[in-house]
């Protein structure tokens, strides 16, 4: 799911590389894979996540990690590009962002995670879309969605309510949590972000972070904030 405002308030060798940047109506796509990492950043689509797999396709060695930069996406490339770095064990790096379908199956699937000094990561929902119409013309399409993140977090063994936490009871824990309320007030709210030790009770385990607490300020504007999460079954 691409970034957008809730409402309430969006392996290589040494000697190989292989490189791509096309220019996309959000952001510059940019694909790079040299000394076994691959470096993705853009939109999570069905066309640049086809991209990605031909050049790991076409990589003549094995890919260990990968770095990202995105706002997210499309949840079925998503979970695709979420598949792929869980089977080949990626240890991923967030540079700078984070948002959405990135953090819901990029985060999520990875061997392991390391968040840059002041890089944000940003949920704002999965494939349920809760509180969303949709036309008859979308429902199959959700409805596959649905199904394919269900199975996308059994497989990894992640809790999906990680995806829509913030939504749940109406949103209240983003109307009654302090730093979501002052987002709010300054009509920058985009999502919510979790602390380390909270992300380990949707079962991820894996991520150090460069920064004390979680970073909710992008580019001047505080589009996230930090809730609080009971422990999961």
């Amino acid at each position: 799911m691409s970034l957008v405002s809730l409402g309430l308030l969006q392996a290589c060798t040494l000697h190989s590389r292989v490189d791509t940047d096309i220019d996309t109506d959000n952001e510059k796509l940019s694909i790079n894979i040299s000394d076994d990492m691959l470096s993705f950043r853009g939109e999570i689509t069905e066309s640049s996540v086809h991209q990605i797999l031909k050049a790991v396709e076409n990589y003549p060695g094995q890919i260990h990690k990968m770095t990202v930069n995105s706002t997210g996406g499309e949840v079925q490339s998503g979970i695709l590009l979420g598949r792929w770095i869980f089977d080949n064990h990626i240890d991923l790096t967030i540079e700078r962002f984070c948002m959405s379908s990135c953090a819901n199956y990029l985060l999520t699937a990875a061997k392991s995670v390391h968040i840059n000094k002041d890089a944000i990561v940003l949920w704002h929902g999965g494939a349920t879309l809760r509180g969303k119409d949709l036309s008859l013309a979308e429902i199959p399409y959700f409805k596959h969605s649905i199904d394919m993140e269900k199975k996308f977090f059994r497989y990894i063994g992640v809790n999906e309510r990680i995806t829509d936490y913030g939504e749940l009871n109406d949103y209240s824990l983003l109307q009654t949590t302090t730093g979501c309320i002052e987002a709010h007030q300054r009509k920058e709210l985009q999502g919510w972000t979790y602390t380390l030790d909270d992300l380990k009770k949707f079962g991820v385990e894996h991520v150090i972070s460069d920064n004390k607490n979680p970073p909710v300020i992008w580019e001047g504007q505080m589009m996230s904030c930090v809730i609080p999460v009971h422990r999961q079954s």
